[in-house]
C-alpha cells in the first residue's frame, strides 16, 4: 500500500497535544531547555546557596563580599523511549480525520511513562518521612492523611525551602482516604470539588495534585516538592516514523521520545510513604 499522501507532521502535531494535555508533574518543573536535545545530553543546572544577611549599620556601614555558594548538578538525557502501532490503511484513515484518535494514545502513553519516571526519581531522591521513631505510620484515616500533608510541609519549613511554589503529589490511595473526610474541612482545602475531579487544592501552603502515575498503587504515597527542587527536560525525536508493514495493508508508525530528570536540592523533596517503603518506581 502506498503512504505517499500520508502526511507525518500531522500525526507528530497530534501526539504532541495528546501529550501536552496528559501531564500533570512534568508540567511543574521550572526548568527550562532550549533547543534540540538528545539521549547522551548532559545539561548542567547551576544553582546559588544561601547568602548572609549582614548587619550594615552594626559593621560600621561596612560590609564584606562573600563569594556565591555555586552548585551545579547534571540532568542527564538517559531515557529513550519509543511507542510504535500497527494501523490498517494509514493514509485512508488520514484524509478521513479518523486517524487522531489512534494515535492520541502514543501521546498519552509518553507522558504517563514519563511521569511515572520523574515520580519515581522524587521518592527515589528525597527524603523520606514515611517512619516515625521505627514504626511505619499507615494512613488509613483522613486523620491520618492530613497529619502526613502537615508533617510534610513542617518539614519543608524545617529545611527553610521557600513558602511558594509548593506542590504535593498524591497516588489513587491516598485521594480515596483524603476525600473521605474533605465534606468536613472545606475550610482547610481551598477547592474541594478540585480534588475529587483529580484536580487541584490547596492544604498547609501545599498545591494538592492527584497522579495515576505512581508505580506504587495499594499503599498511599505522597510527594511533597518545591518546583525548583527538580528539574525535567523532554523532547520528541524528529517526526513520526512511518514504515510499511510487508505484505499488510498495515503500516507502523512510531514516535520516539528522550528524556531525563533529577533532584536539584533534595532537601526541597519530602516523601511520605504510608506502612513503609514503596513499590519500585
Amino acid at each position: 500500500m502506498s503512504i505517499a499522501s500520508f502526511i507525518p507532521e500531522i500525526v507528530r502535531a497530534t501526539i504532541e497535544e495528546a501529550y501536552s494535555n496528559a501531564r500533570v508533574v512534568t508540567t511543574r518543573s521550572t526548568l527550562s531547555v532550549d533547543g534540540d536535545i538528545a539521549k547522551g545530553n548532559a545539561l548542567v543546572i547551576n544553582t546559588a546557596g544561601p547568602v548572609t544577611v549582614q548587619d550594615y549599620a552594626a559593621q560600621g556601614r561596612t560590609y564584606t563580599n562573600e563569594a556565591p555558594q555555586l552548585v551545579d548538578t547534571t540532568l542527564h538525557i538517559n531515557q529513550e523511549k519509543v511507542t510504535a502501532q500497527k494501523i490498517d490503511e494509514i493514509d485512508k484513515k488520514q484524509a478521513a480525520g479518523s486517524l487522531d484518535p489512534i494515535v492520541n494514545a502514543q501521546g498519552v502513553a509518553h507522558s504517563e511513562d514519563q511521569e511515572n519516571y520523574v515520580l519515581g526519581r522524587l521518592i527515589a531522591e528525597g527524603h523520606s518521612l514515611n517512619v516515625v521513631g521505627k514504626t511505619p505510620v499507615t494512613i488509613d484515616s483522613f486523620a491520618k492523611a492530613k497529619a502526613a500533608l502537615l508533617a510534610l510541609a513542617s518539614d519543608l519549613d524545617d529545611r527553610k525551602v521557600p513558602t511558594s511554589d509548593r506542590d504535593v503529589y498524591i497516588n489513587g490511595a491516598f485521594k480515596q482516604i483524603l476525600i473521605a473526610g474533605l465534606s468536613d474541612s472545606s475550610t482547610n482545602v481551598g477547592n474541594t470539588d478540585a480534588v475529587i475531579k483529580n484536580e487541584v487544592a490547596q492544604l498547609f501552603g501545599l498545591t494538592i495534585i492527584v497522579s495515576n502515575d505512581f508505580t506504587e498503587k495499594a499503599k498511599p504515597v505522597a510527594v511533597a516538592a518545591h518546583r525548583a527542587a527538580w528539574a525535567f527536560a523532554a523532547q520528541f525525536q524528529g517526526e513520526s516514523r512511518v514504515v510499511p508493514i510487508a505484505n499488510s495493508y498495515a503500516s507502523s508508525v512510531a514516535q520516539l521520545s528522550v528524556y531525563g530528570s533529577t533532584v536539584v536540592h533534595p532537601d526541597g523533596v519530602a516523601v511520605f510513604v504510608s506502612g513503609g517503603t514503596p513499590a519500585s518506581a
